[in-house]
């Protein structure tokens, strides 16, 4: 009997951990996106929980050439058409792993210059897990554990 509530114990647990993989992808997919569009970066890209800052501004040249181009949004860094930001995904990879990336191949090279920077771009962080993704996720592994222990 014990071993077999151990299985069913372990099969309960396997489907709320793939929900939470599946669930933080998401939340760290929604929260770059948005720091995309709320024009913010993180502090330190590297440390998970980073804190988010106001993004570096755009220069008033730059800002008057994608007015001339009639982007949509001409005062926001790293956003001229939206594509680099839809590309943004969340992929499951398997029942218990997933992935965070830019799934547009024309748009991964400009990822990498708005995140890193160039000669001509200062660097403005965005892929990295924030301090508000990072407290959403403990959220969220705070009702799958509820909804677990309630399974038994």
């Amino acid at each position: 009997m014990a071993f077999q509530l151990r299985n069913v114990y372990a099969a309960v647990g396997l489907r709320h951990l793939g929900r939470l993989v599946t669930g933080a992808a998401a939340i760290i997919r929604d929260d770059i996106r948005d720091m995309l569009m709320d024009q913010q970066q993180l502090s330190d890209p590297e440390t998970v929980g980073s804190v988010k800052q106001a993004a570096i501004p755009l220069k008033p040249s730059t800002i008057a050439r994608k007015t001339r181009k009639g982007s949509k949004f001409p005062s926001t860094p790293r956003v001229d058409t939206g594509r680099m930001m839809e590309g943004v995904r969340a992929v499951n990879i398997s029942a218990f792993k997933a992935e965070v990336s830019e799934q547009l191949s024309d748009r991964i090279a400009i990822a990498g210059f708005q995140h890193f920077g160039t000669a001509a771009i200062p660097a403005r962080p965005f892929i990295g897990v924030s301090l508000d993704a990072l407290t959403q996720i403990e959220g969220l592994v705070d009702r799958e554990q509820t909804v677990m222990n309630a399974e038994f």
